[in-house]
């Protein structure tokens, strides 16, 4: 049970004290390294000091690998953030094709749902515009 108490506190007081994630992560797996430890010296013939930390060795392992699977998760999420493009807002590409003069008011009328949407914008639409296609044998 100390075990588990161990993770609160260190968890409670990382966050109290606004650590950065990574420290508290570091802390945990620490820890964890220290139950661990401690998980083969009880295996070593101190049956009572496994009792009093929480838990045998094969719990312990697998809330460590669960733990790692966590970290990666977050991790991964992390980067998924940092390479998100940051988008103006829906008026923006319409005002920035009306600045330009990339288009006259019946395009803007007849485009604005491309413009405005993410994926496309203006300088898509812009692009789609000045886009030629050729349709050989389209039959008759």
């Amino acid at each position: 049970m100390i075990g588990l108490w161990g993770f609160a506190v260190l968890v409670g007081l990382g966050l109290w004290r606004r650590w950065p994630a990574w420290a508290i992560w570091a802390g945990a797996a620490l820890w964890w390294l220290v139950l661990m430890a401690a998980q083969l010296a009880a295996a070593a013939g101190m049956p009572r000091l496994a009792e009093v930390l929480g838990g045998g060795f094969d719990a312990w392992l697998v809330l460590g690998l669960l733990g790692a699977m966590a970290f990666l998760y977050w991790r991964f999420l992390v980067a998924v953030r940092a390479r998100r493009r940051v988008e103006p807002p829906v008026s923006a590409p319409v005002a920035a094709a009306v600045a330009t003069g990339g288009f006259a008011e019946a395009e803007l009328e007849r485009y604005a749902r491309h413009i405005i949407l993410r994926e496309i914008g203006g300088p898509g639409q812009k692009r789609l515009k000045q886009a030629r296609v050729l349709v050989v044998g389209a039959g008759a």
